[in-house]
């Protein structure tokens, strides 16, 4: 049996200075919310259709790049509790890849959740409590990675959306050796118009507005509510923005409040008042030919990319591969 222990980069304490901080900012992240119960919260929440659909098809994406002879990495950024990622790995296993597994979350819940999903998956794994996008991890998984002769840094399941794009890319440029990899997955459209962007905005805006996604939306207010800020204090709102650089579009989901509230925590007092607004989290989606002209001028190469509708015709799910 593999080493199961959790190796820590991160603290409860230091997440509760970060979220304080960020609240007095008026900016949450998404990553907020899978802290502590709340992982389990997501699962509840999402239970009618977490599996992506395409999953099958991620293995399909990525086996051709993968080499049978070189002790390989595959590190999972940010992706919750394995079970996803799980078939990939039962079938590398199968194909006698030799590889080691580093699952990577800020949420010390949602790790444990990975363990015992993977605790019947005899493979070499480690578990790494961390912010992704933090100088301390990168730090830390080079020096845990280095006698690897290929590296696969993965944001799957759309986790590359909830980062700091330009952030993001030249952090993990400069991480990335000559065998390393760059994989993610993200929803694409096919075309760049103000009908197709409305048709977006309005799939979001009616998600907010549906009565059947009250479980979700609940979870969504899970990171204010941890703070005693009642629902019934305001309302969610949805902005568009663009990321022109990129190709995205930037779907701002925050809580508008309707009176003053004043949030007691960690000793700190912040004071909110009607008509502020709290972001919790964004959706991204992306113009494909504009994003990978994106990591080009960010000096990367293009290995693989394949798109597949999504619901929609207008509506893609698209995974990316870029090396160095």
């Amino acid at each position: 049996m593999y080493n199961q222990n959790i190796h820590a980069l991160v603290s409860d304490l230091e997440l509760e200075k970060w979220l304080i901080d960020n609240l007095k900012d008026r900016r949450m992240f998404q990553k907020y919310l899978y802290l502590w119960d709340s992982a389990v919260d997501y699962y509840k929440a999402y239970s009618d259709g977490q599996i992506d659909p395409n999953a099958v098809s991620h293995f399909d994406f990525i086996w051709k790049h993968m080499n049978k002879n070189k002790r390989l990495a595959i590190i999972s950024l940010g992706c919750g509790d394995a079970s996803q990622e799980k078939e990939l790995l039962v079938e590398l296993k199968k194909s006698w890849f030799d590889f080691t597994y580093f699952w990577v979350d800020i949420s010390r819940k949602m790790l444990n959740l990975a363990i015992k999903n993977l605790e019947d998956l005899d493979i070499e794994k480690r578990f790494v409590l961390a912010d992704t996008m933090s100088e301390h991890f990168r730090q830390e998984i080079s020096g845990m990675t280095k006698n690897y002769d290929s590296r696969f840094f993965c944001f799957l399941w759309r986790t590359f959306c909830n980062t700091n794009q330009t952030n993001s890319t030249d952090s993990f440029y400069n991480l990335l050796n000559k065998e390393d990899y760059l994989w993610f997955d993200v929803y694409t459209r096919d075309n760049d118009d103000s009908q197709t962007n409305l048709k977006i905005f309005n799939r979001y805006n009616e998600y907010i507005l549906n009565p059947e996604n009250k479980k979700k939306i609940n979870f969504q207010f899970s990171v204010l509510k941890w703070l005693w800020v009642k629902q019934s204090d305001g309302k969610f709102v949805l902005e568009m923005k663009k990321e022109p650089s990129i190709g995205t579009l930037v779907f701002s989901f925050s809580y508008l409040f309707s009176k003053k509230v004043i949030i007691s925590f960690r000793n700190e007092k912040v004071h909110i008042l009607p008509w502020e607004s709290v972001e919790l989290y964004d959706i991204r989606n992306y113009y494909a030919p504009k994003l990978l002209d994106f990591f080009k001028q960010h000096d990367f190469k293009k290995v693989d990319h394949f798109s597949k509708s999504y619901l929609w015709d207008w509506l893609k799910h698209s995974q990316f591969l870029f090396k160095k």
